[in-house]
């Protein structure tokens, strides 16, 4: 496997917000502040959205997901904060597996997903999935890892998680092993979020990915001439 060294972060990368009822249910605060934590993640140093280095996609959840941007929506790094900050809040049900098939579709099946590039998913939830068949947001982000080469990794946050779940979706592209704690997924008892746990998820983002293999280019061959028509012995 090859992993990214921590000198740049090139990476494309898909935010999976989870905008059930639950995160509002106790503080309707909680929301703005999984939002500007996001934020605080993409402010990490490695991460260059200005120069095309770092790409960002975001998809956000209930029932159903909806692409709020899409990879190659957004050049500058004020106009993914902006739109990060402007998702809306739909405040239904936990559609976790739903949201993951959903980024497969219409975010790394899109134009601005980019060849050779690693691909990665942060999802951040609060609560045990309501998908069913029960486990199949696992599988469903074991199938993106093994078969699309996306590492995945999760958030979860406050005491209502399912833990297997959280580790379960979380771990390198091309391995069904579950994820480690503080590698590949991460815990946060509340929604306030401390600057320890923000440096640990972004170091993991730009250190802990696979790169897929680099595609060499069609071999080129030197074109065929009729008879009579190839260079005259001197």
């Amino acid at each position: 496997m090859t992993f990214f060294t921590v000198s740049g972060c090139e990476i494309d990368l898909a935010i999976v917000m989870d905008s059930s009822g639950s995160i509002n249910w106790l503080d309707r605060g909680n929301y703005d502040r999984m939002k500007t934590f996001v934020n605080q993640i993409l402010d990490y140093e490695q991460f260059d959205i200005d120069s095309g280095l770092t790409r960002v996609g975001l998809l956000y959840f209930s029932d159903n997901p909806s692409v709020e941007f899409r990879l190659d929506d957004y050049s500058r790094k004020s106009q993914v904060e902006a739109a990060v900050l402007s998702t809306p809040y739909l405040g239904q049900r936990t559609g976790t597996a739903e949201a993951l098939d959903a980024v497969r579709k219409e975010i790394f099946s899109n134009s601005g997903d980019r060849p050779n590039v690693a691909n990665a998913i942060i999802i951040l939830t609060d609560g045990e999935s309501t998908s069913t068949p029960e486990g199949i947001s696992v599988t469903t982000a074991q199938s993106l890892r093994l078969d699309d080469r996306i590492n995945i990794f999760t958030v979860g946050i406050t005491n209502n998680i399912q833990l297997d779940e959280i580790q379960g979706m979380s771990g390198l592209a091309g391995t069904s092993n579950p994820g480690q704690e503080n590698v590949n997924y991460f815990l946060s008892p509340t929604f306030t979020f401390n600057q320890q746990l923000v440096d640990s998820i972004a170091s993991s983002l730009c250190s802990q990915v696979v790169i897929p293999p680099v595609t060499p280019p069609p071999p080129t061959f030197p074109p065929t001439l009729p008879p009579g028509l190839g260079p005259v012995a001197g």
